[in-house]
This record gives C-alpha cells, structure tokens and sequence, in this order.
C-alpha cells in the first residue's frame, strides 16, 4: 500500500467499522504499538518516489526519465530508462566521501520553498480530517505523564506560567489569548479532576504574587543605565532606505549633485532629527527622575539623587581606566557620549530649579565647582593626579592654608568674602553632578568626537578625489579609450565613497554635531573657567585643582572650534567664550 493508504489504516475513516477514536486508540501502550500490530497483518510497501521526485512512467514499465529537483527548484534529469514493476525495489542511497555528511529530510521539515507547479500533484494527499484525532492523543500521552508534575506550585510557577506569558507575546492586550484558551483546554479534556484543581490554584496563586510584587513581563532587558541612554545609529542598508538621494557642497559643478536632490537630502535629514528629538527628549526626562532631590520616602532613607550618585560614581571609577587601558567592562565612546548630553541637560535644569527655590544669584549658567571641594574629601577623585603634584604631598605642604581656609568658613562672623558664602550656599550634589559630567567627558566624550570628525574629513577627502577625476576626465583626450575607462571606473569608486559618507554624515549632523550639543559642551567650558577664575583667588589652595580640569577646558575649546565647526558655526557661539580667546591672545582668526 501507499503512504495514504498507511495512514488510513492508522487513522480509519468513520466509514469503517473500527473507528479509530481517542479513547479506543488509547487502549494501546503507544501509538508504536498499534502501528506494529497493522504492520504483522499486512505487508507493507511505502512508495517514496512521490515524496522525492517527479517521474513519467510508461505503458511498459519503464520510466523514461527521472526529473530532479530541491525545495522547488528544477535541477534537470537525474536517470533514464529506470525499470519498474514486481521484484525492483530501489533505496535512496548517498555517496560521501570522508568527513562529509548530509541530511536527509523525508517530510520531518517543511521545504524552505515551495514545491514546484509540477510536483504538487504527485504530493501525498493531506491528512484531512485527521489532524485533531493526531494532536488528541498525542497530547493525551502527554499529560498522562505531565498531569502529576501539574500539581507541584514550584512546577506551575517557574514552567507553566512562563510558557503561557510566552504564548502571549506579540498579541493584542484588548484581543483573547487564543493560545492560552487552547493550553487550558487541553489541560481540563486530558487531566483528571485531582491533578486540575491545584494546578489551576497554583496557577492563580502566582499569577496574583506576581501582580503584586513584580511585573509580569519585562519592557527592557536588565543592563547598564548607560546604555538604556544610548540611541544606536543605523546600519547601511537603513541608511540608504532613509536617505535615496544625498547631496554634498562641492566648486566642481559637474560633480555637485542637483538642487532636487539637496531639498530631498535636507527634508530626510530633518525627519529623522525630529524622530531622534522625541527618543531624547524622554531620556532626558529620565535622568531628570533620577536626579530628584526631594523624594526622601523617610526621614532614614536617601533620596534618588543621592542614590543615583554613588553608581554613578562608581561608573566615572570603572571606565576611568579607559585613559591608558581598555578593561572589558568599560563603556564604549558612542554610549558615554549620548550619557554625557542626557545628563547635561538634566543637571542644567535641576540647577535652574535649585536658584529658583533658593532665590540664589548662581544660576545655571554661572554654574561652578568650588575649590573646597577638591581638598576637603568631600568629592573622591581616586588619587588623580592635581594641578600642583601629588595630593598627599600638597596636603603636606599646605596644611596650615587648608585649617585656616576651614575655619574661616566654620566660623559666623560676617568678614567673610561673599565668594566663600556663595560656595559654601551651593548644592552638594548638584556640585558633585557637575564635577562627574566634566569628569565624564575627559574620559570618553572627546575621544569619540575626534573619530567623528574623521567622517567629514573622509568626505572631504572623497570630495576632493572626485573632483579631480572628473576634471581628468575632461581634459582627457577621446581617442585615449584605456585612459578614459580607468577614469570612470576611478569616478564611479569615489562616487559610491562620497554617497556612503554623505549618508553618515546625515546621522552625524543629526545627532552628534547639532546646535544642542555644541551648547551642551559649551556651558561645561562655562563651569570650568568659572571653577578655575574662582579657584584662583585662593592662592596656593588652587593647587588642589586637579588635571583633568584644565585638560577638559582645552579639549572642549578644540572640540568646538574644530569638531562641531563647520557643521555648527563656532561663531555663532554667544557668552563668555570669545572673552577667552582674547584673554589668551589666541593666534590667527576664527572662520
């Protein structure tokens, strides 16, 4: 008999006397043991040529050939003139050689694609009217041996209600849950009543512990606050999907690209910065969550900033290694740059409410970091080297200006200088936030804004290169036919180069070198020069100051001027800044 005529003897239709039903095929010991039983009464020929190929079999026996094909494709004739009939049995065989192995799928798999037009006919006929009978009692076997395990709670709780949540992903939360009707109805058919009541008890039990002391399911995987602050940018093949056309400023006419594609180029650019606007505008409300300082649930507890500043020094310790090593644990440049913005503005607009509530003259633009700070261990900076040496060394030295400086402060005599009253009114913790963005910077931030800018000197460079090949072009005589085809295919490279960076510079321009951010680093310089001039005043006391300072306000400086500049104006930069630049006496003239 065939494969059809196997499975109807297994599965007999309801035209047959012995209907195969559940309960009467539940009788045998397994399913194996009914096939054995059919397989002593009747001599069994499976047919598996349906299965493999597509023949045509003539009137005399024999096929005249033997068509092969793999998951829906025609891959020609594999045999001629192959006999049929009584006696001739053929196996499927495969010749490996050593180390080789294959796999053989005989209808445990389904094909990747589908069969072709011609091989559907010779497919065996569906089970149809079978399938429920099957998954009856298969899974009858099932909970036979599952329904005791059933009435444990460890069993519900850590399986069973995890694999109904998995059921239910990617539904509607307002649509019924067709996989879990499905699982309890198979549990109330198959499971006896002992074994369904104190499973369904348990299952009720959990469901209500996990409403109650824990979220059901997870919106974000458990990592780093780090990167939950990081916006990851898109791959190429994204890249190219949002920007078709690019556009890029160029004094060879012939290789700029058209005003069409400029305004295509420039609408795609703002949509995208309007999307990744939204993104960071929720980060930033997060950090501002997490920087409340009022929300002391006791009069014994922290409140969340406090709280969110002891890890987030512990961060500034671990990736503070990143200067001279690269430990496995650190931070990458893009992610600590998206956390340095987010945290910028949040800490500007904490100050900004802090003057608010304390009617205090120090805004957040006048935003500094007192020099007590850096001597009195009220902020650890883990022995980083200072402006005038080593720290254990500089308390030895100016031990002495260090008591007085203390005691002038302690003291409530009004002779004390309306800098000291100032500094000793700020907020700690605003302070010690401040301290960490520009610490935070030094780290990674610059670094990761020097290896951006090599994507517009890549462009430039590519630019360039193009605008030479094409003035070559041109100048290049017709009948030099090997000259020219050498030419073009130098032009099509640089063209494909110069789209590739355009593209990133979309997301570059987006992202990275926008006007909020130039602001961003351009109020941290603000803080630290008003650190430093303040620092100043206390003589041998600004010694404590320490390196990293002075190195972050040269970097930030550089970065504005070089980085940022062109794609944001360095000139358009109000404030203090150009102060500076005259104060320094900074050579040549800023473009």
């Amino acid at each position: 008999m065939d494969v059809d005529q196997f499975l109807s003897t297994v599965f007999p239709s309801k035209r047959d006397e012995d209907i195969a039903t559940p309960r009467r095929l539940l009788e045998y010991g397994t399913l194996q043991d009914h096939i054995e039983e059919i397989l002593a009464k009747k001599v069994l020929v499976i047919q598996m040529t349906p299965l493999l190929m597509m023949d045509t079999v003539s009137e005399n026996g024999m096929s005249p050939q033997q068509n092969m094909g793999r998951n829906g494709h025609f891959l020609g004739v594999a045999f001629d003139n192959v006999q049929y009939g009584p006696g001739l049995a053929y196996f499927p065989a495969a010749s490996l050689s050593y180390g080789e192995s294959c796999h053989m799928n005989f209808g445990s798999a389904p094909f990747k694609l589908l069969p072709a037009p011609d091989r559907v006919p010779c497919l065996p006929p569906a089970l149809h009217g079978r399938s429920d009978t099957l998954t009856l009692l298969t899974t009858a076997h099932v909970f036979e041996k599952l329904g005791p395990l059933l009435t444990g709670g460890y069993v519900v709780e850590e399986v069973l209600l995890p694999f109904l949540l998995k059921s239910c992903v990617g539904c509607n939360p307002v649509e019924h849950r067709l996989g879990v009707h499905k699982i309890l109805d198979m549990m109330w058919v198959c499971m006896e009543e002992f074994e369904l009541v104190p499973s369904l008890s348990h299952l009720l039990n959990a469901l209500i512990k996990y409403y109650w002391f824990q979220p059901v399911t997870m919106d974000f995987r458990r990592q780093k606050f780090s990167y939950f602050m990081h916006i990851k940018p898109p791959d190429d093949k994204v890249l190219q999907s949002s920007f078709p056309s690019v556009w890029w400023e160029s004094d060879d006419e012939s290789s700029k690209p058209s005003e069409a594609s400029k305004t295509e180029y420039t609408t795609a650019c703002n949509k995208l910065k309007n999307k990744v606007q939204v993104l960071e505008n929720i980060q930033v409300e997060i950090c501002k969550i997490l920087l409340k300082g009022d929300d002391r649930p006791t009069q014994d507890s922290k409140p969340t900033r406090l709280l969110f500043l002891e890890k987030f020094r512990k961060f500034l310790q671990e990736n503070m290694m990143t200067i001279m090593l690269q430990p496995s644990s650190a931070c990458a440049g893009p992610v600590i740059t998206c956390f340095y913005h987010r945290l910028v503005q949040a800490v500007r607009w904490h100050w900004e409410q802090w003057a608010q509530e304390k009617d205090s003259p120090i805004k957040s633009k006048d935003a500094y970091v007192p020099n007590h700070v850096f001597h009195d261990d009220g902020v650890h900076f883990w022995d980083l080297p200072r402006v005038g040496g080593v720290l254990s060394h500089l308390k030895k030295a100016y031990h002495d200006a260090i008591e007085k400086s203390a005691n002038k402060e302690e003291s409530s005599e009004g002779d004390e200088s309306p800098i000291s009253c100032e500094d000793r009114n700020l907020e700690p913790s605003l302070v010690e936030m401040l301290d960490g963005v520009i610490m935070l910077y030094h780290i990674a931030v610059h670094k990761q804004l020097s290896k951006v800018r090599a994507v517009r000197e890549n462009m430039k460079q590519n630019i360039k290169a193009l605008e030479e090949t094409m003035a070559k072009i041109r100048r290049c005589e017709q009948e030099r036919t090997d000259v020219l085809a050498e030419l073009e295919r130098s032009k099509t490279v640089f063209l494909q180069e110069t789209t590739h960076c355009a593209r990133h510079m979309a997301w570059v321009s987006t992202l990275i070198f926008t006007k909020e951010k130039q602001n961003d680093v351009h109020w941290m310089l603000n803080c630290i020069m008003s650190s430093v001039e303040r620092g100043t005043i206390k003589e041998n006391l600004f010694e404590f100051t320490p390196e990293f300072y002075m190195e972050a306000a040269i970097n930030a400086f550089h970065g504005l001027r070089h980085y940022f500049h062109p794609t944001t104006c360095f000139s358009d930069i109000p404030g203090k800044l150009f102060w500076y630049v005259n104060q320094s006496q900074a050579p040549g003239k800023v473009d």
